[in-house]
């Protein structure tokens, strides 16, 4: 299955949610390198990757939401206390 435009779009908002770059939390799904990723911000640039390394949306937003945790988490250690 690729993935679809709007796949991409609510991967690039889920990055946006947790705060870094839709291309470093592509990298991070797939555990690919981040140079090949990290320039191409548009979803018609990020589609092509996507398919090549076969990574579905999903588990993109599964990352973000475990970078999502982490960073709540690191939050809520360092400012209540």
């Amino acid at each position: 299955m690729t993935p679809t435009w709007k796949g991409v779009r609510k991967i690039t908002l889920a990055a946006r949610g947790v705060g870094i770059d839709s291309g470093r939390l592509i990298a991070a799904s797939a555990n690919v390198n981040r140079q090949a990723v990290a320039k191409r911000t548009s979803w018609q640039s990020l589609e092509p990757l996507l398919s090549k390394w076969n990574i579905l949306p999903e588990q993109v937003f599964v990352r973000a939401a475990m970078i999502g945790e982490g960073s709540i988490r690191r939050y809520r250690r360092d400012h209540h206390r």
